[in-house]
C-alpha cells in the first residue's frame, strides 16, 4: 500500500510466511518513507534484477523493455556549442588520464559570458539517479575559492540502454519537485520524462562549465578493456552518435572538430575510442597497484595511460595522472617512438622522452619515463624529471597492472 502526502509518501508491505523466510516468522511488516518520487518507485521485490551473460554487470529492471533507442534531438540548441567531442579525450589536469569514454557539446566562447542554455531529454526514459557535486570556480574567474552546483542525471530508455547529462548547474523545478533534498553524491530517483523536457540549465559559468557531456550506456556492448569488470557500467560506453538517426548523424558529424585549432577527426570510427588495451603490450590503461579496487575510476591520479591523440591516432599520448615523480599531465613522446602496441615481455626496459603538448601550452616541460613490462599485466614504471640519459630504475618505481 503507497500513501501519499504532497511531496512524499510511506509505502507499506504486510507479508505472510514464504518458502524464503525463517520458519519461526509468520509475517512481516515493513514501512518504507520519503520522497514520492522514490516511494512511487517501490515494488514489493525490488531486489529481482535481470543480468547479463557471467562477468557483466547488472541492471535493475524498470519495465522498459530492452534494446538501444534511436535519437533525433540532442540534449542542447544548435547554436549552443561550436564542435563535438569525440571519445579519447584526454586531460590529466581534469580527471580523464583514461581516454574519456563519452561525447560532449564543447560551448562556444567557454571563457567569455557564455549563456545559459536549456537541456533537454534526447528521449523518453526514467531519471533514475542525480549525481550532486559541488565544484571549486577556476582561477580568473573572479570567484574564487567559491563553488558552484555541478550535476549528472542518468536517464534510462530502457532497461538495457541509458544516457547520462553531466555538468547540468541548475536542475529545473518540475524535476527538483520530484528529487526531495539532494545530498551530494548520488541520489536515486525516479522520474519519468518524454523527449524535449527541460531537465535544467547549463552554461553560464565563465571558465568553469565549458560544456555538456552526453555519455551513453549500452549494456550490449562491452569495450575492450583487459578487466572490464573494473569499469562498472562504463565498460559499456559508447558514442551518442553512434544512435541517432542518419539525418541528425549526418548534421553533428562535421562538428567532429576544434575550429580554433582548424583540428577535424577523419580516422574512423569518426566518433574515437576509448578502449585501447591489449593483453601482453604496454597499450592501453593501468592503474597504480594500490589503487582501491572497490572503486578504482575514482583515483584517477593513480591511472597512467599509453594511447593516442584524441583527433590524429598516430602521434602517441602518454597520459600521468600522478604518483610518478614527474608533472601530471598529457605528454607528446619525442620521435613517436617505440609505438606502445609494439612493447611487450620481450621488449625489456624502454625509454620515452616526453615532452608536454602543444594543446595545452605545455610543451616547456620535459619528462623521461622508464618502462618495463614485468608480466602480461603489471609494469615497472619510474618518472624522471628532463629529458635523462641511460635512466636506471630507483627505489621510486612504481609498479601498475590492469
Amino acid at each position: 500500500m503507497k500513501l501519499k502526502n504532497d511531496s512524499y509518501g510511506a509505502f507499506i508491505v504486510i507479508m505472510n510466511s514464504r518458502g524464503d523466510m525463517p520458519d519461526d516468522i509468520k509475517s512481516m511488516f515493513a514501512i518504507a518513507q520519503g520522497a514520492w518520487s522514490l516511494v512511487d518507485a517501490c515494488e514489493p521485490f525490488m531486489n529481482e534484477q535481470k543480468h547479463n551473460e557471467p562477468g557483466k554487470n547488472s541492471y535493475q529492471d524498470l519495465g522498459l523493455g530492452e534494446g538501444s533507442v534511436v535519437f533525433d534531438i540532442t540534449p542542447l540548441a544548435d547554436n549552443a556549442y561550436s564542435y563535438i567531442e569525440p571519445l579519447g579525450n584526454l586531460n590529466p589536469g581534469s580527471g580523464h588520464t583514461f581516454p574519456t569514454d563519452h561525447g560532449a557539446f564543447w560551448f562556444k566562447n567557454p571563457f567569455t559570458d557564455t549563456p545559459i542554455y536549456d537541456v533537454r531529454a534526447p528521449a523518453e526514459g526514467v531519471i533514475t539517479s542525480v549525481y550532486y557535486r559541488q565544484e571549486q570556480w577556476p582561477d580568473g574567474s573572479g570567484h574564487e575559492d567559491e563553488y558552484y552546483n555541478d550535476y549528472k542525471v542518468m536517464i534510462a530508455h530502457t532497461n538495457t540502454f541509458y544516457s547520462y547529462l553531466d555538468h547540468i548547474w541548475e536542475l529545473d523545478a518540475s524535476i527538483l519537485s520530484q528529487t526531495g533534498e539532494l545530498k551530494l553524491g548520488d541520489n536515486p530517483v525516479h522520474i519519468v520524462v518524454h523527449k524535449g523536457d527541460i531537465i535544467g540549465k547549463t552554461g553560464g559559468r565563465k571558465g568553469a562549465q565549458r560544456g555538456l557531456d552526453w555519455g551513453i550506456i549500452d549494456f550490449s556492448k562491452t569495450l575492450q578493456y583487459i578487466h572490464p569488470e573494473r569499469y562498472g557500467w562504463y565498460a559499456h560506453s559508447a558514442h551518442f552518435l553512434e544512435y541517432c538517426n542518419q539525418s541528425l548523424k549526418d548534421s553533428l558529424i562535421d562538428k567532429i572538430g576544434v575550429p580554433d585549432r582548424n583540428v577535424k577527426r577523419t580516422a574512423k570510427p569518426l566518433w574515437g575510442k576509448a578502449d585501447f588495451d591489449q593483453q601482453g603490450k604496454l597499450v592501453g590503461n593501468w592503474f597504480l597497484q594500490d589503487i582501491n579496487l572497490n572503486d578504482p575510476l575514482a583515483e584517477w591520479t593513480k591511472h597512467l595511460s599509453f594511447v593516442y591523440d584524441v583527433w590524429d591516432p598516430q602521434p602517441i599520448r602518454v597520459a600521468v595522472g600522478g604518483s610518478l615523480s614527474i608533472p601530471a599531465i598529457l605528454y607528446q613522446v619525442y620521435g613517436n617512438t617505440p609505438d606502445p602496441a609494439d612493447v611487450s615481455l620481450k621488449s625489456g626496459k624502454v625509454v620515452y622522452k616526453l615532452q608536454g603538448t602543444e594543446e595545452y601550452g605545455e610543451t616547456s616541460i620535459k619528462a623521461t619515463l622508464l618502462v618495463e613490462m614485468i608480466d602480461n599485466e603489471t609494469i615497472k614504471v619510474e618518472g624522471f624529471n628532463g629529458w635523462v640519459s641511460n635512466p636506471t630504475f630507483t627505489e621510486n618505481a612504481k609498479y601498475y597492472i590492469r
